[in-house]
């Protein structure tokens, strides 16, 4: 979780962390044949290239369960725009 500076309103920090909650949880609903992909590739830097490599599934399954969960996460998290 990033650090928030002292100077911050307490507003700014209670909607930061809600936001994070908020991204947490709908990472947390995405079916683990997405999440893990996603996962590999935004927290831990691999390419999709590795992520096959790693989960031993081919590059295309890789690429299309990233998207179909990267599809999902921009509809549960629409309204935080």
């Amino acid at each position: 979780l990033p650090s928030f500076d002292e100077s911050e309103s307490p507003f700014a920090i209670v909607h930061s962390k809600d936001t994070l909650t908020r991204i947490a949880a709908a990472l947390d609903s995405l079916p683990s044949e997405q999440r893990t992909p996603i996962d590999l590739a935004f927290f831990g830097g691999l390419s999709q290239s590795e992520i096959s490599e790693k989960l031993n599934i081919p590059l295309g399954t890789i690429k299309t369960r990233i998207r179909l969960g990267m599809q999902k996460l921009s509809e549960l998290l629409k309204d935080m725009n």
